[in-house]
């Protein structure tokens, strides 16, 4: 049976691929509010497609693929957006952001050398991971900065940059829901 592409949770995925052009501009033209209220809806619109595709039943394969495309667009244009705008905390934070840059980086490498793709395994550390992402840019463009709310950021995020380099290398196949480290290690366990 063929799945229908034009889900709720789809139109929400391809929204923010469809709203790339318009925070690449905010970031050129130093719009820095309008930069932050379009990346807080795509953190709204990542919440709502992953809760509406589970609620109403609209999992598809198309669906992890745009959510996945559409979640490296939104972490790409936060990167770029601090790199142009916030330069002097990014620069305070250098070494923060260099190891999660490298890992993030590492990550996606691996999945590549060995699969032959990027990484969409939506683990459970990476939904938790991107609202600690979502909490703490709400935070600085709301509040002005928290440092607990940054570090708390990087440690969570850097866990699940470890459990996704562990997990990529533990599957034997490329899978969209691989959930976590536990659940991995169960069906080996059983597969064996």
């Amino acid at each position: 049976m063929k799945e229908n592409p034009w889900t709720i949770p789809n139109v929400l995925s391809a929204y923010r691929i469809v709203a790339v052009p318009a925070i690449v501009w905010a970031i050129v033209s130093g719009h820095r509010m309008t930069f932050a209220v379009l990346i807080l809806v795509n953190f709204v619109t990542d919440i709502l497609d992953g809760l509406l595709a589970r609620a109403l039943k609209q999992e598809t394969a198309i669906g992890a693929k745009l959510d996945s495309v559409a979640d490296l667009c939104t972490l790409a244009l936060i990167v770029a957006g601090f790199l142009c705008m916030e330069l002097p905390f990014v620069e305070a934070h250098a070494w923060a952001f260099a190891l999660l840059a490298g890992l993030l980086v590492l990550t996606q490498a691996w999945s590549l050398l060995r699969f032959r793709r990027v990484q969409s395994m939506h683990l459970y550390s990476s939904k938790i991971a991107g609202y600690f992402l979502g909490f703490f840019f709400a935070d600085y463009y709301l509040f002005g900065s928290h440092a607990w709310w940054l570090y708390s950021m990087f440690v969570v995020c850097l866990l699940n940059l470890v459990e996704e380099l562990i997990v990529t290398s533990l599957l034997q196949k490329a899978q969209s829901n691989a959930r976590g480290l536990y659940w991995v290690l169960q069906e080996r366990r059983r597969n064996r």
